[in-house]
């Protein structure tokens, strides 16, 4: 094979004879090279793709589970505030007080956070309202939260569920 001429990049060969079979060659080898290369670059599209598809549903799954396991949050914490004053103390109490306190780190963990607090301005992304009280707070506040509402990731698992103050003029 010819040494490439100085001055050119290498692997660049100067040719001074060109056999039309080597030139036909060539350009069929230069075809297949763009051919795989194209289909180097799909597969890699393809390759994301598939990433990011399953990477939404594994996190639409987890927001399923997620959903449910807030649920039962709630009962966890209803079963608390109704709890017998002669029960407060009680070993057994306690215990299911510390399994609360781990199902909420868990959440915290999985990157689950509440929203909705009294006082703050209702958001219609965030909140859902139940009913509308006259308050000394201005209107569109939020005057009590009768469900907390959950986020992950930014997203919404479940609005809040509130009383919001509304305006004297009605």
């Amino acid at each position: 094979m010819p040494a490439p001429l100085r001055g050119l990049p290498a692997g660049t060969v100067h040719r001074t004879n060109t056999d039309p079979r080597l030139a036909a060659a060539e350009a069929a080898a230069s075809e297949h090279l763009a051919g795989w290369q194209r289909a180097l670059a799909d597969y890699e599209n393809l390759r994301k793709d598939l990433e990011d598809r399953l990477a939404h549903a594994s996190d639409a799954a987890q927001d399923s589970v997620l959903k449910d396991l807030i649920s039962l949050l709630d009962y966890f914490e209803a079963a608390m505030r109704h709890t017998p004053e002669e029960l407060k103390s009680h070993p057994w109490t306690t215990g299911i007080v510390q399994i609360y306190q781990a199902f909420r780190s868990f959440l915290q963990e999985a990157g689950v956070t509440a929203t909705g607090e009294v006082g703050s301005p209702f958001d219609p992304k965030l909140h859902e309202a139940v009913a509308e009280e006259p308050s000394h707070l201005s209107a569109g506040t939020i005057t009590e939260v009768l469900a907390a509402g959950y986020l992950r990731n930014g997203q919404v698992l479940r609005a809040a569920r509130v009383k919001v103050s509304k305006s004297s003029e009605t």
